[in-house]
């Protein structure tokens, strides 16, 4: 037998037909490759079966440098899912391609000075603002944020640190121009306060006012700028909902109850999960507990504990989950 088909053979015999993560590791014990399934046994028994790399190209150059299987069975595909994405982080392996998206998230950061503005950042070094939002993924969808700053809050978004003069944004009705002293200080520092509170996820003076706007379109028949406005304030709710959820889960307690349980299955302190499920001694149940038990790194990157908080918040809002969840939060 070839080394595959040893491999083969040692894959039928050990790995479960259970939920969790499998690690994949070339020959010299680097791992090249993290995935999760439902089903360990039959996920990674399909990287090997001839017409599955034969058909699927990107698959070849991974399948010819596995060497070595792991594998850490987890009590469901919600612990599944968290691991995959803590053990990424760990060992940041050459095939799989979150890491590299995980590495363009970016920061909103509101200046210091008179006339504050707003500023995009890559990372938290050497940044000694309090007012710092974010990690947030995607250029394109901090410019959604920043284009809604622009149009509804007049903040200035000029990069000069001490503009003397004003520019277009003014003209167009954007900018409130302090610049040319057109506002006073303590008028411009309670637009600054309402930026703050919108990216914070207050809506409370942003939603109101699109309302109006919306309202106004319809009745004007002008539906392309209904629909433009509809989708903002969409954008918007969503915004606000997450941005709520991942402040709490920053810095409180979530509770997750599943099935009406009277006892919480999951509880999330800062971001940290300690897996509280009712089956007393269960092995799999420590031993998930053992690997997230190590989760300090989640108290020192931001971003890591952004993907946790995305992950957590996309599985509570799945179709499958929202008749049979229950969380609260503190």
């Amino acid at each position: 037998m070839n080394e595959h088909e040893i491999l083969v053979k040692s894959i039928r015999k050990e790995v479960p037909e259970r939920p969790g993560v499998y690690l994949f590791r070339d020959r010299t014990g680097n791992v090249i490759y993290i995935g999760k399934s439902i089903n360990l046994k039959k996920r990674v028994l399909g990287y090997f079966h001839k017409n599955s790399h034969q058909t699927r190209k990107k698959l070849k150059p991974l399948v010819a440098d596995i060497n070595h299987v792991e594998f850490h069975e987890t009590l469901n595909e919600f612990l599944a899912l968290l691991l995959e994405d803590k053990l990424i982080k760990k060992y940041y392996p050459f095939y799989n391609v979150r890491q590299k998206k995980f590495k363009k998230y970016k920061y909103v950061i509101v200046t210091n000075g008179l006339f504050p503005t707003v500023k995009i950042i890559d990372s938290l070094k050497k940044v000694k603002n309090k007012s710092v939002y974010g990690p947030f993924q995607g250029r394109a969808y901090i410019n959604a944020l920043l284009d809604i700053i622009l149009r509804y809050f007049n903040l200035r978004l000029c990069k000069e640190t001490n503009p003397l003069t004003k520019c277009v944004y003014h003209d167009l009705k954007y900018c409130a121009a302090p610049c040319i002293l057109n506002i006073m200080p303590i008028e411009y520092t309670a637009i600054v306060n309402k930026v703050q509170d919108f990216l914070g996820g207050n809506i409370d003076y942003i939603i109101p006012l699109l309302t109006v706007k919306l309202n106004k379109h319809i009745a004007d028949v002008e539906f392309e700028h209904a629909q433009e406005t509809k989708n903002r304030i969409e954008f918007i709710n969503n915004f606000a909902e997450k941005q709520k959820f991942f402040n709490k889960f920053r810095y409180g307690i979530l509770e997750i109850y599943e099935n009406n349980n009277y006892y919480p299955s999951y509880i999330f302190n800062k971001g940290r999960l300690n897996i509280t499920d009712s089956s007393a001694g269960n092995k799999i149940i420590e031993s998930n507990n053992r690997l997230f038990y190590t989760d300090n790194e989640i108290f020192n990157d931001s971003k890591i504990l952004l993907d946790r908080a995305n992950i957590v918040y996309n599985w509570l809002n799945s179709g499958k989950n929202k008749d049979n969840i229950m969380i609260k939060m503190s």
